[in-house]
């Protein structure tokens, strides 16, 4: 019993040829995505991070300054501050 070949046509050749490429797309697109997105995560983390400590400091500098305004009223008995910084 001979063995019998089965020959393609381009056009299958082609279909099965594109098929594959779009498998291995998705696949390459996947991989980039799981590679790019913690990178993006943590990049957007250490932002939000970075403005709570600015806010955080800003707050403790005004505070500061409001409290050394009142010092300086309640010592001189005025409201006003000094001008000049030693």
């Amino acid at each position: 019993m001979p063995i019998h070949r089965v020959s393609r046509g381009r056009d299958e050749i082609a279909t099965a040829s594109r098929t594959t490429n779009r498998r291995r797309q998705r696949g390459q697109t996947l991989v980039e995505f799981a590679l790019v997105v913690p990178l993006f995560m943590g990049i957007l983390i250490a932002i939000v991070e970075f403005a709570f400590t600015f806010n955080a400091v800003l707050a403790a500098q005004y505070t500061s300054a409001a409290s050394r305004l009142e010092y300086c009223a309640a010592r001189t008995g005025t409201a006003m501050a000094p001008t000049a910084r030693s």
